[in-house]
């Protein structure tokens, strides 16, 4: 009686990774315009630019204006995102590029009144830019050849929208002959927020008035349209002269805001421009001198992630208790930045935990270019990115990465919900999708059958054997099946006693000429292989790769014969 020793499976894992990334497309039609966010300056010693949270009336500094006592008329390019404005101690214009965050002079002097506002036409190819002043005039300025293309008197007549006479302020009734105010430009015509006097005998109000068609190059005067202008009020009360300094309108929904004086600093609110009504949304304590605006629709930034492992495969996989880097990127199709108007949170899906060193990094930068604050605890289930956060422009983007561990096993799909990345360029309306696989590891079995051969029955009992006789021995190796680790090696190793030799097959022996294994997977039709380099002396070594959750059993057949 002949046996050979017990047959042994060697299962190798080298390292089983797995990650899916998963990109996203902009579902918006929009078109790419430096229209990105709602600019202010504050009215601080120094003067700060900022943009201004639309939600709460916010300002959010992005730096100071170093070296100014008070700077005014602020006015954003749709065509590239760099912000103008009059410094009103030299009366110089000066651009602010929001990429960099610095100043550069384009005009000094160039003009001796106070600059009280100024807007683009949103022209996106060569925009026009319109700069009011105190005196009731505007200047086009071209910013190419440096110079002032047009001197327009402001014309005020007629009555408001109330059927009361206006005119421009005079000191008996106003008590200034100056006025406070900013202008917008918004499909093809001009609006003003300017003081005007209503009556013979009233102090003067602040008004938002139509006035028609912006004017062509060269022009020299605008009136508004008779009937249109509307007294301004907050909380129910008329606003006074000098206390509105800024006007904007939004081009994600055309509303229309506001900065003001107001107990306790600036003030920050919404327009209705069908009665002049202002609905308050927040203060700044040091007060607005001027808004920007810009009314071409930007590109809806984008969020995307992705999971990742050292090396990369396609699924992305891991073992439970083991990591995984987790990436969330911010970028637009825009020319220039944008911020974040709410925290951005990744809730990862059940079985999937930020690790418990976190590793947590970024390349992203907060409104004023610090490191932003990201929040993702040890062990906790979520990473938040605050709340001002710039989201880079075209041909740029910034990451949050961070560590995360697979807990449980199974396939693992993290969404970022359409509607939870709320910039100052707009809401990003689609999922943030990126799947993980999560795999217990591999515990394969395998079972050795041997006969008689050719007539014999496959079983697990003892074979009686005389020299001559052949042996077929069969080896089955198992896979756990879905939610196990792929083998990155997986062999079948049998050594023979030494009563025993391997037979080759040929026409006359064995299973064929060149066929000295049998391999079958999943119970399918068998393959055939010489044994070559798989015979070592008595010890056979046998490669059964792929062997995953497709690929469950692989039976390994050969035979013997007794000395």
């Amino acid at each position: 009686m002949m046996r050979s020793k017990e047959g042994r499976k060697a299962v190798t894992l080298l390292r089983t990774v797995l990650c899916a990334v998963a990109s996203l497309s902009l579902s918006e039609a929009y078109a790419a315009s430096g229209c990105t966010a709602l600019y202010g300056i504050d009215a601080a010693a120094t003067p700060n630019i900022g943009w201004v949270n639309t939600d709460t009336g916010v300002f959010n500094s992005i730096s100071a204006l170093n070296g100014l006592t008070t700077a005014n008329a602020l006015a954003l390019s749709p065509s590239d995102g760099t912000l103008y404005y009059i410094d009103r101690t030299t009366n110089n214009l000066v651009q602010f590029d929001t990429v960099n965050r610095t100043s550069t002079v384009v005009i000094n002097s160039l003009y001796t009144a106070s600059a009280v506002g100024a807007t683009f036409d949103n022209t996106q190819s060569k925009p026009r830019l319109f700069i009011m002043y105190n005196d009731y005039t505007i200047k086009e300025v071209d910013t190419v050849s440096k110079s002032i293309v047009s001197n327009i008197s402001i014309n005020i007549t007629g009555r408001d929208s109330a059927g009361a006479s206006i005119s421009k302020t005079d000191a008996t009734n106003a008590g200034t002959t100056t006025t406070s105010g900013d202008i917008i430009a918004f499909a093809g015509k001009m609006y003003l927020a300017i003081d005007a006097d209503r009556g013979v005998a009233s102090s003067g109000q602040a008004y938002y008035m139509d006035f028609g068609t912006i004017p062509a190059v060269g022009a020299t005067s605008i009136t508004n349209v008779d009937g249109t202008a509307v007294r301004l009020s907050l909380s129910g009360a008329a606003m006074a002269v000098k206390s509105v300094n800024g006007i904007s309108i939004s081009p994600l929904n055309n509303a229309v805001y506001l900065s003001y004086t107001k107990t306790g600093g600036g003030g920050f609110g919404q327009l209705n421009t069908a009665n002049g009504q202002i609905t308050d949304l927040g203060t700044n304590s040091n007060g607005f001198t001027d808004l920007s605006d810009c009314a071409v629709l930007p590109d809806v930034p984008i969020v995307s992630k992705a999971f990742s492992t050292t090396p990369n495969s396609s699924p992305t996989t891991i073992r439970t208790g083991q990591n995984a880097t987790l990436t969330l990127t911010l970028s637009s199709g825009n020319p220039s930045p944008s911020y974040l108007l709410a925290d951005l949170t990744d809730s990862l899906p059940s079985g999937v935990t930020v690790a418990s060193t976190p590793n947590v990094s970024t390349t992203c930068v907060s409104s004023s270019g610090g490191t932003p604050i990201i929040t993702a605890a040890a062990n906790s289930g979520s990473v938040t990115i605050p709340t001002g956060t710039r989201v880079p422009q075209s041909g740029s983007s910034c990451t949050v990465t961070l560590t995360v561990t697979g807990t449980t096993r199974g396939q693992k799909t993290n969404i970022i919900p359409g509607g939870s990345l709320r910039t100052t360029a707009g809401t990003y309306g689609s999922n943030a999708t990126a799947a993980l696989l999560v795999n217990d590891p591999i515990s394969g079995t395998n079972v050795k059958r041997q006969r008689l051969y050719p007539n014999g029955t496959l079983g697990t009992a003892t074979v009686n054997a005389k020299p001559k006789d052949l042996i077929e021995y069969c080896i089955t190796a198992t896979h756990p099946g879905v939610g196990y680790a792929p083998a990155t090696a997986a062999t079948i190793t049998d050594t023979l006693e030494a009563p025993l030799s391997f037979v080759t097959g040929s026409a006359t022996q064995g299973y064929g000429a060149g066929q000295d294994l049998k391999i079958t997977r999943n119970g399918g039709t068998p393959s055939y292989q010489a044994f070559g380099t798989a015979v070592q002396g008595q010890k056979l070594t046998v490669s059964i790769l792929p062997f995953n959750s497709a690929n469950t059993t692989v039976e390994v057949c050969f035979i013997a014969q007794v000395k």
